[in-house]
């Protein structure tokens, strides 16, 4: 995903202000909230979706954009099984 793509809600960013964390990291893997996420052939506009990434060839796995244009790990998500 692209960093500045993600809609970061006014109440996230004041909680993450508040608690002193990074919002990002908070909308990423904060908490049980959720987002339907869906591919989709380059082009195509599907109402009621945001873009916030492309998918690309070879080896698996996930980068975050980040404002700076650096790339990043997600963070991980919680773990249930702690």
């Amino acid at each position: 995903p692209d960093a500045t793509r993600l809609l970061l809600d006014a109440m996230l960013l004041a909680v993450a202000k508040r608690l002193h964390r990074d919002p990002l990291n908070l909308a990423l893997a904060g908490g049980t909230d959720y987002a339907l996420l869906a591919t989709a052939p380059t082009g195509v506009v599907v109402p009621g979706f945001i873009r916030i990434g492309h998918c690309e060839d070879g080896r698996p796995g996930v980068s975050i954009a980040m404002k700076d244009g650096s790339r990043a790990e997600p963070p991980k998500g919680w773990d249930h099984f702690r």
